[in-house]
């Protein structure tokens, strides 16, 4: 299945050891009908008026199971839906469920990459 990474699972970031394996297709840009929000050192995508930065990828089955468990899917965090791309193509996506009127607004692109490894000191 052909889905939307937006957050800490695009590459270089903290999660996207979870894609390897994966299939990335290429960067892509939502239809203006999303923005996303800092959920507490994540992004959740949600409905807006902006056109959300990211990447696709071809998942296999058993990727997406395990997105779908470390997203929170069947807690209610997250559901995997149908999005609009810019071209008017429709993909997959994780769409954040809870309640954001307090969370702070990342706009179109989430840019919290992983922390650098420090350099070995040899003790």
């Amino acid at each position: 299945m052909r889905v939307f990474i937006y957050g800490t699972l695009k590459r270089g970031h903290r999660a996207d050891h979870r894609l390897e394996g994966q299939i990335f297709v290429a960067r892509a840009e939502t239809a203006y009908r999303y923005r996303l929000v800092d959920a507490g050192g994540f992004p959740g995508l949600v409905a807006g008026n902006l056109r959300v930065r990211g990447e696709l990828w071809d998942l296999t089955e058993d990727c997406l199971r395990e997105l779908d468990d470390y997203e929170g899917v069947a807690e209610g965090n997250y559901e995997r839906v149908p999005i609009e791309l810019s071209d008017g193509s429709r993909v997959g996506a994780y769409l954040y469920l809870l309640p954001t009127a307090t969370l702070p607004d990342c706009g179109e692109v989430w840019s919290l990459r992983r922390e650098p490894v420090p350099p070995s000191t040899g003790e």
